[in-house]
Formats: structure tokens, sequence, C-alpha cells
């Protein structure tokens, strides 16, 4: 499942952590392994995007998404929910 946000300005941010649970007021886990870094500046933001692997179809996730900054301050985002549903195609 793609995990996909943007920005509009990133002032002093250095970057991302994306976390997971399976309850919206369950324990969240941090899913990648290295801080994602920023990539927008004070006058324009940037897209980002974070594969989660290894979800089971049909169920529902809870995310939130931490920024962090230069100075080691984290603000947490969310949650959101979302439910991968694996879609097959048919060849003629």
């Amino acid at each position: 499942m793609n995990i996909k946000w943007s920005t509009e300005t990133e002032i002093d941010n250095a970057g991302f952590n994306v976390y997971r649970a399976e309850q919206a007021d369950g324990e969240y886990v941090k899913i990648n392994s290295a801080l994602i870094a920023a990539k927008g500046y004070t006058t324009q933001g940037a897209t980002y995007e974070f594969t989660d692997t290894g979800l089971k179809n049909r169920k529902t996730y809870y995310y939130k998404l931490e920024d962090i900054d230069l100075n080691g301050t984290s603000t947490m985002h969310g949650p959101v929910i979302a439910r991968p549903r694996l879609i097959f195609g048919f060849r003629n």
C-alpha cells in the first residue's frame, strides 16, 4: 500500500516517520527504517510516498505521520484510515 502526503511549506523540517496501528486507539509502531528526509523549502512544499508492505487484504489499518524539525521537536498528525484491497486483473 502506498502512503502519500504533501506539504505546502517546510520550515526547519528534518523529515518524517510513518506509524501504523491495527486499532485507532492501539499502539502505533514506526514502520520506516530510517527518517524520510525532507525535500521541501520554506517557500515550497513537497510530495512524499512510502510503501507499506506485508498488509492483509481488506483489513483496516490506522496511520500517523510524525514530522521532526531540525531541533528534534516532534509533531504527530493523524490518524488516517486505510484498507488495502487486492484487485485481480483478467487476461483474454
